[in-house]
């Protein structure tokens, strides 16, 4: 059976948060951070499932969001410490 991901509200979460993006805040760096970790994240195994028949699972996928997260936020001390302990 074929797992697909809802985007349907996307358009309603993206601008539920872009007026907070809009700040430099903390709240808005994570936010970003998220954003762009899932996105590219879900575009590599796009990408992975088309060109490579190749499927990763739940969890893996999740770690390595996580990982893209830490990466994005290494320069914010608070929130590296915050995104790596969960």
């Amino acid at each position: 059976m074929e797992e697909y991901i809802d985007l349907a509200g996307l358009d309603l979460g993206m601008a539920m948060v872009s007026t907070t993006w809009k700040t430099a805040s903390t709240k808005g760096t994570l936010l970003k951070a998220c954003f762009a970790a899932i996105m590219y994240e879900v575009w590599c195994e796009r990408n992975s499932r088309i060109f490579q028949n190749n499927r990763t699972n739940k969890e893996r996928m999740a770690h390595d969001i996580k990982t893209s997260i830490c990466i994005r936020v290494w320069d914010n001390k608070k929130l590296f410490d915050v995104v790596c302990s969960l």
